[in-house]
C-alpha cells in the first residue's frame, strides 16, 4: 500500500447522481480563489502541489481569474503522468444569470479552453 492509496482511502467521497454510481466527488477540494496576497504563479504551484500530494478535487470559477493558471498546472500534471484526467474531479462555475445558450457558449468557449480540458465534472 502506497501513501497515495492511504490518502485516497482517508478522503471521503460522495456519489452525486443515482444514475451514474461511478461518478463520485471527493469531499475535500482545493479552492483556487486568490487572496489579496496571492502572487502570479501561486495558484499553479498550489494546484501542482495538491495533485502531487494526492488531492483529486479542484474547485474553480472564471470570476476568480485563475482558470488559466489552473489549466496550465493541470496540463503539466496530466502530460507528466502525475495524474490521469479521470482521477481528478473538477468543479467550475458559470456567471449568471445568462440563460442556457449563454451558459453553454461560455462553458464551451471560455471555461474548457482556460482549463485545458474537454469536460468538467460538476458545473
Amino acid at each position: 500500500v502506497d501513501a497515495l492509496d492511504v490518502l485516497r482511502a482517508a478522503v471521503p467521497s460522495v456519489q452525486i447522481l443515482d444514475d451514474w454510481p461511478d461518478v463520485v466527488m471527493p469531499m475535500v477540494a482545493l479552492g483556487t480563489r486568490p487572496t489579496n496576497s496571492t502572487k502570479l504563479g501561486d495558484i499553479a504551484a498550489g494546484v501542482t502541489s495538491w495533485l502531487h500530494l494526492g488531492g483529486r478535487h479542484i474547485d474553480t470559477a472564471h470570476s476568480y481569474g485563475t482558470q488559466k493558471e489552473v489549466g496550465s498546472a493541470l496540463a503539466r500534471a496530466l502530460s507528466g503522468g502525475v495524474v490521469a484526467r479521470d482521477e481528478v474531479f473538477i468543479t467550475a462555475q458559470v456567471p449568471g444569470p445568462i440563460g442556457y445558450a449563454g451558459a453553454r457558449s461560455f462553458f464551451e468557449h471560455t471555461i474548457l479552453p482556460e482549463l485545458n480540458v474537454t469536460y468538467v465534472d460538476l458545473l
